[in-house]
């Protein structure tokens, strides 16, 4: 494979054995062959690492790893340590890829000489739905300012790290996932990333699949999921400095996040954080509120939700059973 560079897929994964094989069967009949695989089983208590193995053994790309459960941080740093790859994608063990999304990603990365490469995704609920976040313009190279700008508008290609492809030269810099923090450490990252770039180049397909599950841990609410404030606020710390539109667009979502999981706290009956959670999502409430990127509507259904937290997630628990609906789905469709 003369000329073709290595590209390293690293492969958390833990308690998926419904999903595991769906995914590793995409990745390896990539139209793109030169892979090195790194399939990371951090402490699965089900068949997860007994399929790993298997995987293994016909397929000379697979590396297995076998770790005690310490959360896919850990596991995605250790694999970009790893890494042998002059590029490095991720995906995650419940979630597949169409057969050609990394040749895509990095053809374009290599004609645009960007450092990542960026498409979109598909998110795929249990109950039916399916939602493509999508940009049919957004087929071009950004600069650092409106790569920024769309990561943190949460719109289209976000700051997620399974749809992008990183040049491992990011990572040789001393980035990596702050494994002190559980959600939205791939935002941190990737905004600490861009930052050190001239911008990134995106492809307007979808070519990532995401298997939106509302069991998974990260869709409930415990006491690691405020980790969330710290990447934020450490988001907003960093982005000031370089626009006011930044700092703002930070704010907004900060706020946005914080209302979601209020919401989260009364529908667990997690009447602990409550005051807590009302103070954060007051915290840049007036930035939200003058808000272009929110819409009324939800604008009015999440003050709502700060006023009437228990009420208003009975109220959704109703809607939802009588129109098939998730909090997340109508939360961007709105």
């Amino acid at each position: 494979m003369n000329g073709m560079p290595l590209i390293s897929i690293i492969i958390p994964v833990y308690n998926t054995e419904k999903y595991l094989i769906r995914c590793i069967e995409s990745v390896i009949n990539q139209t793109y062959k030169n892979l090195q695989i790194i399939l990371i089983n951090d402490g699965s208590t089900d068949s997860s690492g007994t399929i790993c193995n298997d995987y293994a053994k016909i397929d000379k790309r697979i590396q297995v790893i076998h770790q005690e459960n310490s959360g896919v941080s850990s596991a995605r740093n250790y694999g970009i340590d790893v890494a042998l790859g002059e590029w490095i994608g991720f995906v995650d063990s419940d979630d597949w890829i169409d057969c050609e999304m990394y040749l895509s990603l990095l053809t374009v990365a290599t004609l645009s000489g960007r450092q990542i490469a960026t498409c979109g995704y598909i998110i795929h609920h249990l109950n039916g739905w399916v939602e493509y976040r999508t940009l049919e313009t957004l087929n071009q190279s950004l600069n650092r300012i409106q790569s920024l700008e769309f990561l943190l508008s949460q719109y289209y290609y976000e700051g997620l790290m399974c749809n992008k492809l990183f040049n491992k030269s990011i990572f040789d810099s001393g980035i990596r996932l702050d494994e002190a923090i559980f959600f939205c450490e791939d935002l941190l990252l990737v905004t600490n990333a861009l930052l050190m770039l001239d911008g990134i180049c995106c492809i307007s397909k979808a070519h990532y699949h995401y298997c939106f599950r509302e069991d998974n841990a990260t869709r409930l609410f415990n006491s690691r999921r405020l980790t969330e404030f710290k990447a934020r606020q450490q988001i907003i710390s960093i982005v000031t400095p370089v626009s006011k539109k930044l700092e703002r667009l930070a704010k907004v979502y900060y706020a946005n996040s914080a209302i979601e999981t209020l919401y989260l706290a009364s529908k667990m009956q997690s009447r602990e954080y409550i005051k807590m959670l009302k103070g954060e999502a007051f915290r840049y409430f007036f930035w939200y509120m003058l808000s272009c990127e929110i819409s009324v509507r939800q604008k009015f259904r999440n003050l709502i939700i700060i006023i009437f937290p228990n009420l208003s997630a009975k109220i959704w628990d109703i809607l939802k059973s009588s129109f098939k609906l998730s909090w997340w789905y109508a939360k961007n469709k709105q």
